[in-house]
């Protein structure tokens, strides 16, 4: 990758645009599923406002458990971070007061466990360093924000066994897909001791039970696709995307760069939405 070329994308992950944009997308796809057609609205602000505001946050507080090579790669950008949750946090109340109420509730609850993810609640550890749990409670955000909090402001009538035929499959394709962060984050999180699946586990298992839970979401698309609850078109995508997720898990290895984590790795939530759209025109 050219020196321009790499220093553009280091800006990109560092100043959490690239992740922010990918909630947006992520949360396009669950309205795209439902035969929805998404724009730019206040909805779609405070997911990219909400994340730019949770990640900023999250890297200013925990900059300094980062290894010194880590510390050395973020560089100077880390210096954006106060001013970028500054913003982010306006954005998302403007945008927040623009939700019904349903989604307020359903943001709220993401946010809570969001600060909980990063500061402690009350006295002891923050609930992230409860052994096993830091990629569950992350899943479990990514379906709340990114399929019922679409859904939700969208005021879609579904029963309880339509919702989770959505929020169940995303929520296995993030837990799937952060698996390998948490192989690249091994030793900070042994360090602080944060105990994780690849820790507790081994590589090899987890890459199994990585690609489980894409086979998982495919099966419950399935369900859902002869149930006429999510169009083909979102369908191939999303059948797509998980098969390249689970080349990518087998790509992974501790000594992989930071682009293959936070550009390519998170990239894939780019691909349900623009998959869609364009088998949407075949």
């Amino acid at each position: 990758m050219p020196n321009a070329t790499r220093i553009w994308v280091h800006y990109l992950i560092y100043s959490h645009f690239w992740i922010a944009t990918s909630t947006v997308f992520l949360g396009w796809q669950s309205l795209s599923m439902a035969g929805l057609d998404p724009q730019w609205d206040p909805l779609a602000l405070f997911l990219f406002a909400g994340t730019l505001t949770a990640y900023s946050l999250q890297r200013l507080v925990g900059f300094r458990q980062l290894s010194p090579e880590r510390q050395d790669y973020i560089g100077t950008i880390r210096t954006w971070w106060p001013w970028l949750v500054i913003l982010g946090a306006l954005l998302s109340l403007l945008a927040f007061d623009r939700l019904v109420p349903h989604a307020r509730m359903i943001a709220l609850a993401a946010g809570f466990l969001s600060i909980a993810y990063i500061f402690p609640i009350g006295p002891g550890r923050r609930i992230r360093d409860i052994p096993g749990l830091k990629i569950f409670l992350i899943s479990l955000v990514w379906a709340l924000t990114t399929s019922w909090l679409p859904l939700a402001q969208y005021q879609l009538d579904m029963d309880l066994p339509s919702l989770l035929g959505h929020l169940l499959p995303r929520a296995l394709f993030i837990f799937a897909i952060t698996l390998p962060f948490d192989l690249r984050d091994l030793d900070a999180d042994q360090t602080h001791r944060t105990l994780t699946l690849p820790l507790w586990l081994g590589w090899p298992l987890c890459r199994r039970l990585g690609w489980s839970a894409l086979i998982l979401a495919a099966l419950m698309d399935i369900v859902m696709v002869l149930q006429d609850q999510v169009i083909p078109s979102a369908f191939a995508a999303n059948l797509f995307v998980y098969g390249l997720a689970g080349w990518m898990i087998h790509q992974t290895n501790q000594e992989r760069s930071e682009q293959f984590f936070s550009l390519w790795l998170d990239g894939l939530m780019f691909l349900p939405f623009l998959l869609t759209s364009l088998f949407s025109l075949i």
